[in-house]
C-alpha cells in the first residue's frame, strides 16, 4: 500500500504534468480498475472524454482530480502507478486506463498489475467528501480550503476510553477472582466434577451471588 508521502509526489506529478490540458480520449482497459463506477466502463469514458483537469488534490491516500463539475477519485492500491510519457510509447499489459490529450503531448497511463486500485468518476463536492466515502478527508499537504470537517477524532477518543474501561474491569476480575472463591468456600484445586465436601446444593448455588457482590 502506498504510504502518504508517495501519494503527495504522484499528486505533484500529476499537478505538473497533467493539470490544465484538455482529455482527447479515455480507453477503460480492465473493467476491475472501474469497479466502483456504477455505470460502468462507457460512463467512465464519457465522464471524462473531452473534459479538463483543473486541480489535483489529495484525501489522504486518494488523488482528487477536478474536472469541472465532477472528480476524477484514484487509488493506487498495492501497485498502482500514474504513469506520464510519450504517447508512442508501447502498452504495457498491465496497463489498466489510458488517458489522451488533445495537444498530442504526453499521455497519462494507470498502471496496477495487481488490479487492487481504481478509479470512478464522482461529484466534485469537496466539503461533502463524506457522502461519497466515509472517512476519507483531505490530506495535510492540501488547500486548506478545501480541508473538510474531521470527526474521527471523537470516535477515536471514545475508542480509547471503551479500552481503559475493559482493561479496569479485567484488572478487577482478576483481583476479585481469588477473594471470591475464598467467600464461596471453593477450593481452586478440585476438580470440577467434585462437589466440594459438606457442601449441599443450596450452599453451591450461594457461590455466584457472593462473586457478584464482591464485584460490586
Amino acid at each position: 500500500m502506498p504510504e502518504l508521502p508517495e501519494v503527495e509526489t504522484v499528486r505533484r506529478g500529476l499537478e505538473l504534468h497533467v493539470v490544465g490540458r484538455p482529455i482527447a480520449d479515455v480507453h477503460v482497459l480492465h473493467p476491475r480498475a472501474v469497479r466502483r463506477q456504477l455505470a460502468g466502463a462507457g460512463e467512465f469514458e464519457t465522464a471524462l472524454t473531452g473534459r479538463t483537469m483543473e486541480s489535483a488534490r489529495r484525501r489522504g491516500k486518494y488523488l482528487w482530480l477536478s474536472v469541472g463539475e465532477d472528480a476524477l477519485l484514484a487509488h493506487l492500491g498495492m501497485s498502482g502507478q500514474l504513469l506520464v510519457g510519450e504517447p508512442d510509447r508501447p502498452v504495457s499489459p498491465h496497463v489498466r486506463i489510458w488517458f489522451t490529450f488533445k495537444d498530442s503531448g504526453p499521455d497519462l497511463r494507470f498502471t496496477d498489475q495487481r488490479t487492487f486500485g481504481h478509479m470512478c468518476v464522482v461529484p466534485d463536492r469537496a466539503h461533502r467528501t463524506r457522502s461519497v466515502r466515509p472517512g476519507l478527508r483531505p490530506g495535510r499537504a492540501g488547500p486548506a480550503a478545501a480541508r473538510a470537517p474531521y470527526r474521527g477524532q471523537a470516535r477515536a477518543a471514545r475508542s480509547v476510553a471503551g479500552q481503559r474501561h475493559r482493561k479496569h474491569l479485567r484488572r478487577r476480575g482478576a483481583l476479585a477472582g481469588p477473594a471470591a472463591l475464598g467467600q464461596a468456600d471453593r477450593d481452586p484445586e478440585r476438580p470440577g466434577g467434585q462437589p466440594a465436601a459438606g457442601r449441599g446444593p443450596r450452599g453451591a448455588r450461594r457461590g455466584p451471588g457472593r462473586r457478584r457482590d464482591l464485584v460490586r
